[in-house]
């Protein structure tokens, strides 16, 4: 016959035995001789912030000249076709103007190859993200 209260007598003595047998050989890291070659150490980044300074003022200097050809030398090759379409559209007036909002620019993240901007033009954000193509050299994502 059934009783019911057997089955949760074994059911607390394997909790039991199970709790004794983690707490007795449970590995800690002091014992662990391996656990010296893995701690962590902090992510070291060189990020070229003066790089990254340096493009962005000779974006702005393009972008005052109102010079598009000089504007579209300064892409990353991949885009430079979708760009020059949407800079020939431009008139020297409204490069002007976006370089005076762009004089106020705040540099939003940076890593080793990528860094971005943001700057606002009658209330509204606009991005432009640089990417180093080669060592110390900056040229335009996307804006």
């Amino acid at each position: 016959m059934f009783k019911p209260g057997k089955p949760s007598v074994f059911f607390l003595y394997g909790m039991f035995f199970m709790s004794m047998l983690l707490i007795l050989f449970q590995c800690t890291k002091s014992d662990d001789p391996l656990f010296d070659q893995y701690k962590t150490t902090e992510l070291e980044l060189n990020i070229d912030y003066a790089g990254i300074k340096k493009a962005g003022n000779e974006t702005e200097a393009l972008l005052l000249q109102g010079d598009v050809d000089a504007l579209n030398e300064n892409l990353v090759d991949d885009v430079q076709s979708v760009y020059k379409q949407q800079n020939a559209m431009y008139s020297s007036e409204e490069l002007t103007a976006i370089a005076n909002a762009f004089k106020k620019r705040k540099l939003v993240f940076a890593t080793e190859d990528f860094a971005e901007y943001s700057y606002k033009i009658d209330g509204t954000e606009y991005t432009l993200t640089l990417g180093q193509v080669e060592e110390g050299v900056w040229k335009i994502i996307r804006y």
